[in-house]
């Protein structure tokens, strides 16, 4: 539901272009992916249940664990 949502705030914004949404859990997604060079996120929201305190921290993990997941110009 959430995802479908945000799909529809960018298009009623009309932006159509310059990103990705990756639906599932943060630390699933990135699990699954492999950094491409140059090619990493500008922005990660990061919205766990607040229950979730280890996958917060995984997650925060993987992002800092030295992989180029994050651009240069990416804000923490």
């Amino acid at each position: 539901m959430a995802l479908a949502v945000l799909r529809g705030n960018l298009a009623k914004l009309g932006v159509t272009a310059g990103f990705r949404i990756h639906g599932g859990s943060v630390g699933t997604v990135l699990r699954r992916m492999k950094p491409d060079a140059g090619a990493g996120f500008d922005v990660v929201f990061l919205d766990p249940p607040y229950d979730a305190a280890e996958e917060y921290s995984a997650t925060l993990a993987l992002l800092g664990g030295g992989l180029d997941w994050l651009l240069a110009e990416a804000r923490w």
